[in-house]
């Protein structure tokens, strides 16, 4: 019977759960981490870009910013594409991985430009 016990304990463990992947917190971890690498000038610009940007979705600090998308995209399920940019290290192409939108100095939370 304690076999029995203990081998359905160890299946229940072993059944795959739900993987939250990233998340807020997550994102803001791995934010976070990021900053670390930025040399003070870097940070410094970091900053006055988020504090420009007024959206109030999220903070405008790095960690909150970094889940931003996800909070735009609850409401805006046409942006769901929009969310990350997969380049080729190879052959890297910024403007077809965005699907021909040019890159631009406009904040998101603007609009499309």
């Amino acid at each position: 019977m304690r076999r029995l016990a203990l081998l359905c304990a160890l299946l229940l463990l072993a059944a795959p759960n739900a993987a939250l992947a990233w998340g807020r917190e997550g994102h803001a971890v791995v934010a976070q981490i990021a900053r670390g690498y930025l040399t003070p000038k870097a940070a410094a610009a970091v900053d006055a870009l988020l504090a420009a940007d007024t959206d109030a979705l999220t903070n405008p600090d790095l960690g909150a910013r970094a889940s931003w998308a996800d909070a735009w995209r609850k409401d805006h399920r046409e942006t769901t594409e929009w969310h990350f940019v997969d380049i080729e290290l190879e052959h890297p192409d910024l403007t077809g991985a965005c699907f021909g939108f040019p890159a631009s100095a406009t904040p998101a939370s603007n609009g499309r430009p």
